[in-house]
């Protein structure tokens, strides 16, 4: 399956609007389906998500297993979660997902899929020339 990159709006006057490797991401909670927009990030160990995702999970971000992590953001803590289920173009993982007590990226996107929880889940292809990002199933 293979997804375009988003577009995003910018007020460089040089460029019409960046283009980001963000996937749409469809969790589902009892009959509640709802989707997120993800970041396909090869540099991040795990899967991220914001807090509202947890909101919509019905999960409490402080219950929990508490692990202080450092990226290329500096240091956060984050709560992960076993038995998460993300569902990403008709194909269904259960994943070991992280949260944030706050907003990623300042609220501009609700997750970003890491290696362990994503990428091995999926054979990952990410095309910067033509901007899209190629997902095939293991």
């Amino acid at each position: 399956m293979k997804f375009p990159y988003f577009k995003l709006p910018t007020r460089d006057p040089k460029k019409k609007f960046l283009q980001l490797p963000w996937i749409p991401v469809l969790i589902n909670v009892s009959d509640n389906k709802k989707t997120f927009l993800m970041l396909v990030d090869s540099g991040a160990d795990y899967c991220i998500f914001d807090k509202d995702v947890a909101k919509f999970l019905g999960i409490s971000v402080k219950d929990g297993e508490l692990e202080k992590t450092t990226g290329i953001g500096g240091s956060m803590d984050i709560y992960y979660f076993d038995n998460i289920w993300i569902n990403v173009g008709g194909h269904q993982t259960n994943t070991r997902a992280g949260f944030i007590d706050g907003q990623l990226l300042n609220g501009k996107i609700a997750g970003i899929l890491g290696r362990q929880g994503f990428f091995e889940y999926f054979k990952v292809c990410i095309d910067e020339k033509n901007k899209e990002i190629e997902l095939r199933s293991r």
